[in-house]
């Protein structure tokens, strides 16, 4: 493992809860807070604060060659994971480590065995990590994260993610996809392959884009959440919504025209959308479903 150390001693002031809306992967708890201005590129792009005390951090930067069967990270309870694909042949991770005090930086240790990167945390919630990776093509990823964001985008091959208490998002993932969260969102856009998504107790958001879905099926469940589906207009591989009957479904999208009822019984409902064999299937358990584009369509609620 090469590895390239740096410590940087710094206080962020951050503003306001409210102020904090618009951006993405903030978490607080326990006096934590942690901030990013959209998916961050670099360590500097991550603002945290120990309520008012100082914030020691350290950037430790390595490389997992590419040759792992499996690149394996379980991210601590504070902090996030952030994968962005590359052209590179080896996976680049930089770790940005922050602490309250030195003793808690230097007990945060981050070490790796073949393709596992484990983290050793002080025991206590006063430091946390944030991993930055590029995954080279045809990647193959295990990764799992609590109370963080976690993030891909631009990436080929075969994912397992698991997420607790924290958003997942997915943009241009292309390959196998077993994806869970609970309690936090799932959402995605662009995409193809094999995917089967799950959210348990948060909402699933989703864009279809271009003219179908490729490579295989996209399978989306959410329990006790609701399911949002944007389908742009040329959209034409077959949809499945199947519901409960305690999930509403409301439907203004262009494919929403020519959709067909299969309803097994009024505790399972289900409404076919688009041409051929359904290779997008959506269900919600105890949560409503809600299907639109970007045209100025009025909605259509189907009890």
């Amino acid at each position: 493992m090469n590895t390239t150390t740096r410590t940087l001693a710094l206080a962020f002031a951050l503003t306001s809860l409210p102020a904090l809306a618009g951006r993405h992967g903030f978490h607080q708890g326990d006096g934590l807070n942690i901030s990013t201005s959209g998916a961050p590129r670099s360590c500097a792009d991550i603002k945290v604060r120990f309520g008012s005390r100082d914030v020691v951090r350290e950037e430790q930067s390595f490389t997992v060659p590419g040759s792992v069967r499996t690149f394996r990270l379980d991210s601590p309870a504070s902090g996030g994971i952030v994968v962005t694909g590359f052209d590179g042949r080896d996976y680049s991770v930089t770790a940005c480590k922050f602490a309250s005090s030195d003793s808690a930086l230097r007990a945060l240790a981050v070490t790796t065995t073949g393709g596992e990167v484990t983290v050793s945390e002080p025991g206590d919630e006063t430091s946390g990590i944030y991993f930055l990776v590029k995954a080279p093509r045809n990647a193959s990823l295990d990764l799992s994260a609590t109370n963080g964001p976690m993030s891909i985008t631009d990436v080929t091959g075969d994912l397992t993610l698991r997420m607790e208490n924290g958003p997942l998002s997915l943009k241009n993932v292309h390959g196998k996809v077993e994806a869970r969260t609970v309690n936090g969102p799932i959402g995605f856009s662009g995409g193809s392959g094999d995917w089967k998504v799950r959210a348990e107790n948060g909402p699933v958001t989703a864009h279809l884009s271009g003219r179908r879905w490729d490579g295989g099926e996209l399978v989306a469940d959410a329990v006790n959440g609701p399911v949002t589906l944007r389908v742009d207009p040329e959209f034409e591989s077959g949809i499945r919504v199947e519901r409960t009957e305690s999930s509403p479904f409301a439907c203004r999208a262009a494919v929403c025209g020519e959709s067909r009822r299969r309803d097994r019984d009024r505790s399972e409902r289900t409404i076919e959308l688009g041409s051929g064999t359904a290779v997008v299937k959506l269900r919600a358990t105890n949560g409503p479903i809600s299907i639109r584009d970007g045209a100025a369509r009025p909605e259509r609620d189907d009890e």
